[in-house]
């Protein structure tokens, strides 16, 4: 159907320059925001210049969508406006993190025709075959796209960015057929990911953030101490730069793997995972502090708009980290059967999440959306062999990050948060594309006052040892509220004293102070809190008689019988108790009646008659005129035995109803037991096989069976004897061959 050299259908023109039109496309500017500061006529006059770019633009757009199948692609691939027009959109149309992007109605309907043919083209441009007479082979497209610079791995993302949310479906199949054409994109994919690395240890380098789980502690020189002092003292407009331009990075990765799941797995390499979870829990610690410090207002965007694209940002980084996850490990593990493959996806899996449990702030906002139960039960149902003291230690960590950092929300709102599948704390997205502002983020303990978890007993102690062996000359009552100060960080309070830069409510306090003062309601409270009786709990905690929690009325309490002294005699107690055991008496009075006596009513006619009997014609006849026999093929091993004893019993019974009680004469017995005798020796000598010798025995007669040579016959003398000798053998020796033969036969 197609051309192999050109890829177009036989007959049609090859690719040419000179089919291509000469037509400049106007490149693409974002659109004016709303703002206050801008004076209306201004506004006005910003707004007239970019309608008509836009008119320009959506008239070329136009154009370009009408040309025939061979014609566009001339254009798409010798027309270099066209490219620069595209990328100019795809990289500077507005993203819905964008701060403080609010268009006049006018705006909002131009760009979002604009946003719709530049869909179209995008599009287009990404299908090989658009009906049975016009299309590109899948080599000859694979091989346009990427010799062209039609698409590369940004300009993808971009467009999962920005139509991806309303278009998910199609958007897909556009990117699937994109890689699935052209191979080559896979690669550029694998050095995509090496480059977000290098982004992640840029930022981290330039802004302070130097927790990095993957290289060895440092001390904090002063280079380092300069970038985070940067963070609190730069510019508000640099400032949301940082912001915007991490909301960028998590927004778009993260709408990349929503499209494009095959390139998922990509990003489980180079350490990706733990690059992005330093960075995130760094961040997340230097961008509160500096909340904290920095002015309220920060230029044209107020803090707490930029809180909620923080927040997003963070939402965003925690689905990213969770679908690599997924993808990369749980989703092969769900369906393999192979163990040692099972075995690599899970210790895979576990490997990563080991290597975040340093990440407090990380792993318990990770918990609070993708809880790890949820993935250990996959690991549960695979084959892959359980090491269950390694969960456990996941669990404990998970679970002292949680305690840790632990939100405001109430449980109701967590379960919203986690069923929606939302960023933490607060922000979500209209529909419009711009942010709604939620509740801010706050430090745990800022944000739950007197219900922050406290360090007490030995943790207490501990950090103020570690403190103290630096500062010796410190006493520990100072120490200790510098740590309540600082929400019991080490860290935080060492840098402190080192810079001379404590909190105002520090500076005015003596340096050697000890711990000899000690708040008496604090007191109670640590003796209530370590004593045994306020762990004590009991299912009859609060009645009337819990001693432990109220005055008991002793009046009530009676040790013993109350009455000592019983009188067995005195039986009115007793007769009491008879009414209310006679409604369970179960014996009834029987009247008996006299059988004697005669009933008139009586009708003689069923006298003779059985009422109620089986009828000839019933189905039982036969029962009626035979009794059941069970047949013997039927009968169970022993029951002839049984039933013949059961008659001689019942004959013997009968014999003893007929017997006659008189004493015979003892000579008769004995003559008759004599006789007996006699006859049972008759019998024993004529048994088989033992024959009594005689005085004159019967002449043997020899009876000839050998008979003559096989092959002439025998004459009708040796068959006679031959059949003798069969019926008679079972009176020689081995006589009861054949008996016994039936008898293992029927064993």
């Amino acid at each position: 159907m197609f051309a192999v050299d050109d890829g177009f259908r036989a007959g049609r023109r090859s690719l040419s320059p000179s089919r291509a039109e000469k037509v400049n496309f106007v490149l693409y500017k974002g659109p004016p925001p709303l703002s206050p500061l801008v004076p209306a006529e201004e506004l006005a006059t910003v707004e007239e210049e970019w309608m008509m770019r836009a008119n320009y633009i959506e008239d070329d757009l136009h154009w370009l969508l009408r040309l025939p199948h061979d014609r566009f692609w001339c254009q798409v691939v010798y027309d270099s406006s066209l490219h620069e027009c595209i990328g100019s959109f795809l990289h500077g149309a507005p993203r819905p993190y964008d701060l403080g992007i609010e268009l006049s109605a006018e705006v909002k309907r131009k760009h979002e025709s604009l946003l719709r043919l530049f869909f179209f083209v995008c599009l287009r441009m990404s299908t090989h075959k658009e009906s049975k007479d016009s299309g590109l082979s899948p080599q000859t497209f694979g091989e346009m796209i990427y010799e062209n610079f039609i698409f590369d791995i940004p300009k993808i993302m971009d467009i999962c960015v920005l139509f991806g949310r309303g278009n998910e479906a199609i958007v897909r199949k556009m990117v699937a057929n994109i890689f699935a054409q052209q191979k080559r994109y896979y690669d550029d994919l694998q050095m995509i990911v090496s480059t977000t690395v290098q982004v992640f240890d840029t930022i981290s380098a330039n802004f302070g953030f130097t927790n990095d789980i993957l290289s060895p502690p440092k001390q904090i020189n002063a280079e380092e101490q300069y970038h985070r002092n940067q963070l609190i003292t730069m510019s508000p407009d640099k400032f949301q730069d940082i912001i915007v331009y991490l909301s960028d990075i998590a927004y778009t990765l993260r709408c990349f793997f929503d499209i494009f799941h095959e390139g998922v797995i990509y990003f489980s390499h180079e350490n990706f995972p733990l690059k992005m979870a330093a960075l995130y829990e760094a961040a997340s610690n230097g961008f509160i502090e500096a909340f904290k410090k920095r002015d309220d207002a920060e230029g044209n965007v107020s803090s707490e708009v930029l809180k909620s694209t923080l927040t997003n940002a963070r939402g965003c980084f925690l689905h990213i980290f969770h679908k690599i996850l997924f993808h990369s490990f749980l989703e092969p593990l769900i369906g393999c059967a192979c163990v040692e493959r099972a075995s690599g996806y899970a210790e895979g899996y576990l490997g990563v999440f080991t290597g975040i449990l340093s990440e407090k702030r990380f792993l318990a906002d990770l918990q609070a959306l993708f809880p790890f139960a949820d993935d250990k039960d996959i690991l549960l149902q695979s084959v892959y062999k359980i090491d269950h003291t390694r969960f456990q230690y996941i669990e404990d960590a998970i679970f002292v990050s949680v305690d840790l950092f632990r939100q405001t929300n109430n449980d109701a709102s967590s379960k919203d948060i986690h069923s929606s599948k939302q960023p933490i704390v607060g922000s979500s997205m209209a529909e419009g594309g711009h942010f709604q502002n939620g509740d801010r983020e706050r430090d745990p303990y800022e944000a739950l006052g007197a219900c922050a978890p406290r360090v007490n007993g030995i943790e207490l102690d501990s950090l103020t040892s570690s403190v103290k062996d630096l500062f010796p000359e410190l006493g520990d009552g100072f120490i200790k509220l510098c740590l309540e100060e600082y929400n019991y960080d080490c860290e935080k309070v060492v840098s402190a004293i080192l810079e001379n830069n404590l909190s105002p409510a520090l500076q005015g306090l003596d340096r050697s102070l000890a711990q000899t003062v000690v708040n008496a309601e604090q007191a109670n409270d640590e003796a209530d809190k370590d004593s045994i009786l306020s762990q004590r709990y009991n299912v009859f905690d609060g009645d009337e008689f819990d001693v432990f929690q109220r005055a008991v009325d002793t009046s009530k309490i009676h040790v013993g019988k109350k009455d000592k002294a019983v009188d067995i005699d005195n039986r009115n107690e007793l007769s009491g108790l008879k009414p209310f055991y006679q409604k369970y008496d179960i014996i009834s009075e029987i009247v008996e009646v006299d059988k004697d006596d005669y009933n008139d009513e009586y009708d003689d006619t069923y006298d003779s008659v059985a009422v109620g009997t089986i009828d000839d014609d019933s189905p039982d006849e036969l029962a009626a005129r035979r009794p059941f026999v069970t047949p013997r093929v039927l009968e169970k091993p022993g029951a002839k035995n049984i039933v013949a004893e059961s008659s001689s019993d019942e004959e013997d019974s009968q014999d003893e109803k007929k017997r006659d009680h008189f004493i015979q004469d003892p000579a008769v017995i004995r003559q008759m037991r004599e006789e007996r005798y006699a006859a049972r020796a008759m019998n024993q000598r004529r048994g088989r096989g033992h024959h009594v010798a005689s005085a004159n025995p019967p002449p043997e007669t020899s009876r000839d069976v050998k008979g003559g040579p096989k092959g002439q016959g025998q004459s009708q003398e040796v068959v006679r004897n031959r059949a003798f000798k069969e019926r008679h053998k079972a009176t020689r020796v081995h006589h009861n061959r054949k008996d016994m033969s039936d008898k293992k036969h029927k064993i």
